[in-house]
């Protein structure tokens, strides 16, 4: 399971929380997608079985496909779009985030 997660205080504001939130949430398509183009198949079944879902806190990229585990290649698969997908959530963040606090400091 991929938890996509950034802990932020609870005083920041809405500007902010909503630009982390579209983040992650692209984050984790992002990863469901790549995930899914790159991963083998018999059947397609532990293809399919890959869910994003919101949480409390971020985002849960898993697959409960029973064998999803023992898939040849999948544990690689995951590193390597787990740190593409990283890379481009930090740039993208890098991007977005100063327009949102500046806003959130100027509303103040």
């Amino acid at each position: 399971m991929l938890d996509l997660r950034l802990d932020i205080d609870l005083g920041t504001g809405p500007d902010v929380l909503e630009t982390v939130t579209a983040e992650l949430h692209q984050a984790g398509t992002d990863a469901e997608r790549d995930i899914e183009a790159a991963w083998p198949f018999k059947t397609g079944r532990s293809r399919r079985g890959w869910t994003l879902r919101r949480t409390r806190d971020g985002f849960d990229l898993d697959n409960s496909t029973p064998y999803t585990a023992f898939v040849k290649g999948g544990e690689a698969i995951v590193d390597r779009v787990l740190g593409d997908v990283t890379e481009a959530t930090v740039e993208r963040l890098a991007d977005s985030l100063p327009p949102a606090i500046l806003s959130e400091v100027n509303h103040g």
